[in-house]
């Protein structure tokens, strides 16, 4: 899959290989206009050895969190040039996993997670990317909605009262939060009914390994 935008310098391709333990890894390569140059980063999945706090820090593209990415925002954070990106992961045999995550360049390299994801207006601490886990039958909404201009997630909840805390029986309960732009952070509110409200566009994770 290729996660590009008509406003954005940067497309991103992705794609990914299943190992024989049922752990998915992924490829990618990003590709950044830069006035007449065309610059290129190889990204390689290295799920497997991030640092022990890697929901919360900024990750180079030798610690990049491997996923598909399907869509790709752009975002002006103050001066900086941002791009929210949305991307599956299949993860593992027992669960899938949905990746929030921020890509923007320092000194032409690439960087991921900037602090843009706010869980309520109480929060004061944004974070820099959110991970979201699931049954791995499960499919998950979340994209940017262009209609209302903001980010759609569908909740998560335990399939049974005994599983919470346990993501590899969560599943979508059909209800939704979004998150919306509020100055230079991200903050996550309930979706009412008022709002613009698309068709869901869920991952296809059998045409995704028929790509394999």
């Amino acid at each position: 899959p290729i996660a590009a935008h008509p406003k954005a310098d940067v497309r991103i391709f992705s794609f990914n290989v299943t190992l024989n333990n049922g752990v998915f890894h992924q490829y990618a390569v990003i590709q950044r206009k830069k006035k007449k140059t065309l610059l290129t980063y190889a990204l390689i999945d290295t799920a497997q050895k991030l640092p022990e706090r890697y929901q919360e820090s900024g990750l180079g593209t030798d610690q990049w969190i491997g996923c598909i990415y399907y869509q790709l925002q752009p975002f002006k954070f103050g001066k900086t040039q941002t791009y929210i990106l949305f991307g599956f992961d299949g993860h593992n045999k027992d669960s899938n996993r949905s990746i929030l995550d921020v890509l923007h360049f320092e000194d032409d390299e690439p960087l991921f997670g900037y602090e843009l994801f706010r869980s309520s207006e109480e929060d004061p601490t944004p974070e820099p990317r959110e991970i979201f886990e699931y049954h791995k039958s499960a499919k998950l909404t979340l994209r940017y909605q262009e209609e209302g201009q903001h980010i759609v997630m569908e909740d998560l909840v335990p399939s049974s009262p005994q599983f919470k805390g346990n993501p590899f029986y969560y599943i979508p309960s059909g209800d939704y939060h979004a998150y919306f732009q509020e100055g230079k952070t991200w903050v996550k509110k309930v979706l009412t009914d008022d709002l613009p409200f698309a068709p869901r566009i869920p991952i296809d994770v059998d045409e995704i390994k028929k790509d394999i």
